[in-house]
């Protein structure tokens, strides 16, 4: 299976349609992840984790089921270059203010907010479950102490690692002066949750389970199962099996009469 970046596409998929045909297999995955270079990253650790344990299918359909579980984003001074993101005209004028900071989120949500100054910091659209860890990583000078004193106090991260710029992080940002981060769970069973909200069906062509309308390996169409599964913490919470239905009892057939011996058949 291989990840790569959804606004970056042309050579990665030219590059995996040549080894499909190189190695005359459909058993090569391209998975077009629409992250942030430091989620990304994240999202590719987490499942090289997760593959020794799980089918193929289900490693490819976490591509799209874990980036819901954690919160990316980055730091920046302007957005007016920003085109992985949607933007506004007011955002875009913004930009050219000489204190304008703005807070972009590319998971669990696309937004853009922007930080002013003597005002509340937008509060983030999702917080991973306690306990949460950050990854930060600097590119130029983006005023690092703002985003420590206006934000990291919203996210509640019990450690923090600072990490080098990633490559291609200007270009996603479209700035060289930004703070990327991406905050998840640290709780035990943060990878488990995501696993047990999957709903997979197995492919018609190649088998595989999947849960995409279309088969990451084989390309066949499927008709993925609908609604989600229900997710339980522990085994304890798993609802009681229904109580079988009462037997009826069992009605013989009646026997018919006895023939009277006094008659015969010329009676």
């Amino acid at each position: 299976m291989a990840l790569y970046p959804k606004w970056r596409a042309d050579h990665p998929e030219r590059a995996i349609q040549f080894a499909r045909g190189a190695l005359r297999t459909d058993h090569v995955a391209g998975i077009a992840v629409d992250l942030s270079p430091l989620a990304f990253s994240l999202l590719a650790d987490q499942l090289a984790y997760l593959a020794p344990y799980l089918p193929a299918g289900l490693v490819a359909a976490l591509a799209d089921e874990l980036p819901r579980h954690v919160l990316a984003g980055a730091w920046l001074k302007g957005v007016s270059n920003l085109s992985t993101l949607p933007i506004s005209v007011g955002q875009h004028i913004a930009s050219y203010s000489p204190k304008s900071a703005f807070l972009a989120f590319c998971a669990p949500t696309r937004h853009v907010a922007r930080v002013r100054g003597g005002r509340p910091t937008p509060a983030p659209p999702f917080h991973p479950v306690d306990p949460v860890q950050m990854l930060v990583s600097a590119a130029g000078d983006p005023e690092a102490a703002a985003f420590d004193s206006r934000f990291l106090p919203l996210v509640r991260a019990v450690s923090t690692r600072p990490l080098p710029p990633q490559p291609l992080g200007a270009r996603y940002w479209g700035s060289s002066r930004y703070v990327e981060f991406v905050a998840f769970s640290a709780h035990q069973e943060a990878l488990s949750h995501p696993v047990r909200s999957i709903r997979p069906t197995t492919c018609a062509w190649c088998r595989e389970p999947v849960a995409a309308p279309r088969c990451p390996f084989c390309g066949a169409a499927n008709r993925p199962p609908v609604g989600r599964p229900p997710s339980y913490a522990r085994a304890g919470e798993l609802p009681a099996p229904a109580a079988p239905l009462p037997e009826r009892a069992r009605v013989e057939p009646a026997a018919p009469p006895a023939a009277d011996p006094s008659t015969g058949p010329n009676a």
